[in-house]
């Protein structure tokens, strides 16, 4: 029998940031608490997003009510020049009106994209299931993108870690068992690997 110091380490141990500028409004996790998928860990005022989502979804509208109009409008100047009532250049100028309204949907669309991420943003969510080890902030603080509010510790995965002396890896990695001992409990363990340095 071998005894040694060791240490239980964690696989994975996020630094929850926020990835928006907001004051921060609840934070309803302690030190401690266990936590699933999912679970919100800080909410921030969300009310300026709201905002900025709103507008977006507006000038969304408008565009593709531009759009439209566009269509039209290129669709009567086609039937116009069928007819040899137009010119050559009105036609090119109605399509080259429906290609930028395109073009402002496609830019609504995107920035109607982007508010809603930062939206959803105000909610900072546990990725996986862990406990809280740090809370970096507290209802009233302002965050500002990659700025942390939480750290955590996965409650699966976690391994233990021992540091040996080159002369005894040797006899720790052909031990036919090895075992973790912590508070009178015992756990079993399996080696995964050996890393020297």
């Amino acid at each position: 029998k071998y005894d040694a110091t060791a240490t239980v380490v964690a696989r994975d141990a996020p630094s929850v940031a926020a990835e928006v500028s907001a004051t921060v409004v609840e934070v309803p996790v302690i030190i401690g608490d266990q936590v699933e998928p999912g679970d919100l860990l800080v909410r921030l005022d969300c009310a300026r997003f709201e905002v900025q989502r709103d507008i977006a979804r507006a000038a969304l509208a408008r565009a593709a009510a531009q759009r439209r109009f566009a269509r039209r409008q290129l669709q009567r100047t086609q039937d116009l020049r069928r007819k040899n009532s137009i010119s050559e250049e009105l036609l090119d100028q109605r399509e080259t009106e429906l290609a930028a309204s395109e073009t402002d949907v496609d830019s609504a669309e995107a920035a109607l994209r982007q508010t809603e991420i930062d939206t959803r943003s105000c909610e900072v969510r546990a990725p996986l299931a862990v406990v809280v080890v740090e809370r970096h902030v507290s209802v009233g603080d302002y965050t500002t993108p990659g700025s942390p509010v939480a750290d955590l510790v996965a409650v699966a995965g976690l391994e233990v870690s021992v540091r040996l002396r080159a002369d005894q890896i040797a006899t720790f990695t052909t031990a036919p068992s090895w075992s973790f001992v912590a508070n009178g409990q015992v756990w079993p363990l399996r080696l995964r690997t050996v890393v020297p340095v």
